[in-house]
């Protein structure tokens, strides 16, 4: 009897079940204008491919509409991780991969965002702890004052053991974002948090640490060195250019010092003397003519600014030196003649 009763009630829900799938509508979905004007874009989609319009005009301008839509929230997320609103841009970015088909800026976004805010954590962090550990220095400098100054201990043993034991603390933490820094290879905050470190705890010192730091420290040197090089030779082409001499001069003298070198230096410094020397004899040449018409003191004018373009030119030299003194001779007789015209 008992099991007559399981079967009719096994059977009889065996029937409703296949009733309800059958005859009952699927209460999952939604209408596609009520999914779009929510904007769920992904899940319109996904309803068109069950039932099969994938390949319909619908559901091609619901793709497109779906990629213009991402295209605006992304772009949106980007200004906000440009402006360091990490909350945000991850609200904005569940939001996109909720609503929207899979795009590969998804997983790169997600990055950046997890990147970049673990990088400015890192930083106010290091900048925390490198606080703390200039108080803490302070706070020692203290202690060992009161114990200079003071005949009993009044305590500050049990000082002595609270500060240490923070010392000990802040030197790990100071060591392990030092690691963190040369994992993303800033290596001016890795010296610094290592050198504190050391500083509060001398055991802490690593071989490899310090040569990778040296190391990574030269290497951004050598960097930063080519890219004021490079910005040096490009001002140099325009001065060049715009016949910019004054500019010239200055770059050229920049760039044949030390620590700029190379082929490129070089070539960049033959050309500009080379254009300095074409535009001195120019200039000198227009001096001669000028100084043969009698035009002593413009012939002079011209002659020093060929020499101020190549100052080791003797010959401009030897006519400055003879230009000089007959304007000196000019003038002694011009003040010479008014003199006796007033007598």
């Amino acid at each position: 009897m008992f099991n007559l009763i399981l079967r009719t009630l096994i059977l009889s829900t065996i029937i409703f079940t296949i009733g309800c799938s059958t005859n009952s509508p699927k209460i999952w979905f939604e209408s596609t204008d009520n999914l779009i004007s929510k904007g769920n874009f992904k899940k319109a989609l996904s309803q068109l491919e069950i039932e099969g319009k994938k390949n319909t005009a619908l559901y091609s301008r619901i793709s497109k509409r779906d990629n213009l839509n991402a295209k605006s929230k992304i772009n949106r997320i980007e200004k906000e991780l440009s402006n360091q609103n990490w909350g945000l841009a991850n609200e904005l970015l569940s939001n996109l991969i909720e609503n929207h088909t899979w795009k590969k800026q998804f997983p790169l976004l997600k990055d950046s965002i997890k990147r970049l805010s673990d990088e400015e954590r890192r930083i106010i962090q290091t900048n925390i702890k490198l606080a703390q550990a200039s108080l803490l220095q302070s706070k020692l400098a203290q202690y060992d004052f009161n114990i200079r100054s003071q005949n009993e201990d009044h305590g500050w043993s049990f000082s002595k053991s609270i500060l240490s034991n923070e010392k000990n603390q802040l030197a790990k933490a100071l060591y392990n974002l030092s690691v963190q820094a040369l994992s993303v290879q800033d290596y001016a905050n890795a010296q610094s948090t290592y050198s504190q470190a050391l500083q509060l705890n001398s055991e802490l010192q690593k071989f490899e640490l310090s040569k990778t730091i040296n190391a990574g420290l030269n290497k951004s040197n050598h960097k930063t060195i080519l890219s004021q090089q490079q910005s040096l030779l490009t001002k140099l082409d325009t001065a060049l250019a715009e016949e910019d001499y004054q500019s010239i001069i200055t770059l050229q003298t920049i760039l044949s010092n030390a620590p700029f070198k190379g082929r490129e230096v070089s070539a960049a410094i033959n050309r500009s003397s080379a254009i300095r020397l074409k535009q001195a004899k120019l200039l000198e040449k227009q001096a001669d003519s000028v100084y043969r018409h009698g035009g002593v003191s413009k012939a002079i004018a011209l002659w020093k600014q060929a020499k101020h373009l190549v100052p080791s030119l003797s010959s401009i030299q030897e006519k400055l030196a003879r230009a000089t003194k007959v304007q000196s001779k000019l003038i002694q007789l011009r003040k010479r003649s008014e003199l006796e015209l007033k007598n």
